[in-house]
């Protein structure tokens, strides 16, 4: 009788010390945590100047930062590889991973990665070394829109956008961080639809705009506006056009009417506006180009052009001189693409190509080109 009594007792203290365990190491693999493998080699020298081109293709996006590195992201992690003209994705130089959150978006200000998570919580990296700067709190980003290849997450990230060293994080409310430190500069209670920043240094609401730095309200046109010329994250746009077809370029603290961007498919590189014509297309600096072709990017003094048969043409926005020209495909690929997100910095030109008619509900094989679907060229 007392054996099993002793039995039955040391029986449930063993499984009160098996549920104990199992619970222990549950809560160790699923607790809030963040890894970081910070860079353990000197930083690299930025590269020369590659030739024009196609570099190579990939299966996701990246970002290129302080024209050296390449950014990845996954929806659980960021990792930079180097340089940033290497012809395959190489082994990462440094990551940083948190769970459970999932990346919602990411930003570059200069040498600082922006990290946007789903939990609201905002973490800066340094390039440079690959360790946490700055940690901060704002409106939670939704979780991996990125879908295969995280343009969406990487180009144009919901909700996170950059003005000189402001970073904008919008969702039920706005909250403007200092890049350098993470530092709240100003917050307002309410959200942003359709948000992005101007050259000159607004954020822009719906309709109303705000002083990127200050927060203090800002001159706007009235209504909802379409963004032009932006670098990625929907920032630093040189020209806005509004519902009703009125286009303004945005490049000074206060918009300036422009009717040369009223057409459709008119955009601006900085101060330089390059309007469609029946020939091809005519610049505010004096140029004009002849053939058939659309603006794919723009980016601070160069226009790309990208033609029907898949040509990439990139001019000088000062002058319209073709600085280069080559096809955008990759091997004995076919150019039937259709373009996708785009994105061009430091010379580079990144764009996601989709099938020819892509179904956005569809399956991956059904909305994108092929396996290896970005693009990135050197100009």
């Amino acid at each position: 009788m007392t054996s099993s009594v002793g039995r039955r007792v040391l029986g449930a203290l063993v499984a009160v010390a098996l549920t104990a365990a199992a619970g222990l190491i549950s809560w160790r693999v699923l607790r809030p945590a963040e890894v970081s493998y910070p860079l353990s080699a000197p930083y690299p020298a930025a590269p020369a100047s590659p030739g024009p081109g196609v570099i190579a293709r990939f299966l996701g996006a990246s970002l290129v930062v302080d024209g050296r590195l390449r950014i990845y992201a996954n929806s659980g992690s960021v990792r930079a590889d180097t340089p940033a003209d290497a012809t395959t994705q190489r082994t990462p130089v440094w990551s940083y991973r948190r769970w459970p959150a999932r990346l919602g978006g990411v930003a570059a200000v200069g040498p600082t990665v922006v990290t946007h998570w789903s939990d609201g919580r905002v973490v800066a990296l340094d390039a440079r070394t690959g360790t946490v700067a700055w940690r901060a709190d704002a409106p939670p980003a939704p979780a991996w829109p990125g879908r295969r290849t995280g343009a969406a997450t990487l180009w144009q990230p919901p909700g996170l956008h950059t003005s000189g060293a402001t970073v904008l994080v919008t969702g039920d409310r706005t909250v403007a961080l200092d890049a350098a430190t993470g530092a709240t500069r100003w917050t307002a209670p309410t959200p942003c639809p359709g948000g992005f920043t101007t050259a000159g240094g607004l954020l822009v609401c719906a309709g109303t705009a705000r002083t990127a730095a200050t927060g203090a309200p800002a001159a706007w046109p009235p209504g909802p506006a379409t963004p032009l010329g932006c670098a990625a994250a929907a920032s630093a746009c040189a020209g806005a056009r509004s519902a009703t077809g009125e286009g303004w370029l945005t490049t000074a603290a206060t918009p300036a009417r422009t009717p040369a961007l009223d057409p459709p498919g008119a955009t601006a590189a900085g101060d330089v506006v390059v309007t469609p014509a029946p020939d091809g297309f005519t610049a505010s600096a004096g140029w004009r180009w002849t053939g058939t072709a659309t603006v794919l990017a723009t980016q601070p003094g160069r226009v790309h052009l990208l033609t029907p048969d898949r040509h990439l043409v990139t001019l000088d926005a000062a002058t319209g001189a073709v600085r280069s020209s080559f096809p955008y495909t990759f091997g004995r690929e076919r150019p039937t693409w259709t373009p996708g997100a785009v994105y061009a910095a430091d010379g580079y030109v990144a764009v996601e190509r989709l099938a020819p008619d892509p179904d956005p509900d569809g399956p991956d094989a059904a909305y994108y080109f092929t396996s290896q679907t970005v693009l990135l060229a050197a100009t």
